[in-house]
């Protein structure tokens, strides 16, 4: 079984894609993942007790690896970059960096994705009947065949494609009787791992739990977005193997966000 290679986007923050790595793969806890590649800034600290260096112009991470350490996950690597014409490097820990095209190696025994076992959510009884759930594909490359996605990326074709979805019914959206799974502002109880069926990225898997109304979502590409939850409504479906499905409908835009 061979190594797998990730690229992390430009302009996302290294620390961020390497959690979502850990929490998208299977990853044994004495496992290694190797960096290297160009970054638009970094954080160092390089001893124990010294005060964070910040790189704020463009620099080669030379090597790096990150292990995970009971809950936290630690970079140590080292840095190289040009100041006044004159080569400099540094070595420590990594507390962050933003990419400009970095590769992850991970470990041949990471290849095959599965979610990060947690606690199952409540069992979610719907109330009526759904249509059986499909997958969609998005595929940033032509690939496979797979179902097509919307082709227009604007704001307003997200909301006439969740328009399109058969209305629910006023008890179906925000209602506090869904089995104990909605908070007190009515929406759902967002577990790691539950999935939400997005009007133009199909199914998504949920990263992490809501923060300041935006839930962290993975596409099946492995992209990650946000999704601000004060425009949408959702609609309670059949489990899928002890994670809750849930369907977003858009219903309009918070300019404030």
């Amino acid at each position: 079984m061979s190594s797998v290679l990730e690229t992390i986007p430009p302009g996302k923050t290294m620390k961020e894609a390497i959690e979502g790595l850990f929490a998208s793969r299977y990853l044994p806890p004495q496992s290694r993942l190797e960096i290297w590649g160009a970054v638009r800034s970094a954080v160092v600290i390089p001893a124990p007790g010294a005060k964070p260096f910040e790189l704020d112009s463009p620099a080669f991470i030379v090597a790096a690896h990150a292990h995970r350490r009971t809950d936290a996950i630690q970079i140590y690597g080292s840095l190289s970059w040009v100041d006044n014409g004159l080569p400099r490097m540094m070595a420590g820990q990594l507390q962050n960096a933003e990419s400009d095209g970095l590769s992850v190696l991970l470990p041949p025994d990471s290849v095959t994705a599965h979610p990060v076992p947690g606690p199952a959510p409540k069992s979610v009884a719907p109330a009526r009947s759904a249509p059986p759930v499909t997958e969609e594909v998005v595929e940033e490359v032509p690939a496979a065949p797979a179902a097509a996605p919307v082709a227009d990326a604007s704001w307003a074709t997200a909301v006439s494609a969740s328009a399109a979805v058969e209305s629910p019914s006023p008890a179906d959206l925000r209602s506090p009787k869904k089995s104990g799974q909605l908070d007190t502002e009515g929406l759902p109880r967002f577990q790691r791992g539950d999935i939400v069926v997005h009007p133009r990225y199909g199914r998504c898997a949920v990263v992490r739990s809501p923060k300041f109304h935006k839930l962290k979502l993975r596409r099946t590409t492995g992209a990650f977005f946000d999704l601000h939850l004060k425009v949408c409504n959702f609609v309670v479906e059949a489990d899928d193997e002890g994670h809750a499905v849930y369907r977003v409908q858009i219903v309009g835009r918070n300019e404030s966000n």
